[in-house]
């Protein structure tokens, strides 16, 4: 399965990304290729997704990659260490494909917070630099879900 990234990778982006994964991981899709040629950006939330997507692939025997990254979002890849769990590929010309948005409705708060806290411990666990990163940030999702 393809995922063209068209604009920000962003929180908003993630929480229609993750859901839509899980569906397709269910319907027994194994193997996904993030296309980011049309990314502007990608936020921790965003990679965390991905990452997310990636191992939960693995445990089928699937896989992820990513193509046509530019070098600033390599680097952001990078960064967290998410290329070392993502298959980061450079050019590669895809071709014209049909492709269709994504719009998926707001997801309550309680379901916000769940989501951005399992992607940024997606990135804590691919590589344990991250947590110096997100942890009090970690800690403060933690305690929102916790009231």
């Amino acid at each position: 399965m393809i995922i063209r990234v068209i604009g920000l990778g962003n929180m908003k982006v993630a929480m229609g990304l993750m859901d839509f994964t899980q569906e397709m991981l269910r319907s027994g899709y194994k193997q996904f290729v993030f296309d980011l040629s049309a990314c502007k950006g990608l936020d921790s939330t965003f990679m965390g997704a991905m990452v997310g997507l990636a191992a939960a692939a693995q445990e089928d025997n699937g896989g992820a990659a990513v193509v046509n990254a530019s070098t600033d979002n390599a680097e952001l890849l990078q960064i967290v260490g998410a290329d070392k769990f993502l298959k980061v590929a450079g050019p590669y010309k895809m071709e014209d494909i049909e492709t269709e948005r994504l719009d998926a409705p707001p997801p309550s708060s309680e379901r916000r917070i769940e989501l951005v806290k399992k992607a940024h411990e997606n990135l804590v666990v691919i590589d344990q630099r991250n947590e110096a990163r997100f942890g009090a940030f970690l800690r403060q999702l933690s305690n929102e879900l916790a009231k």
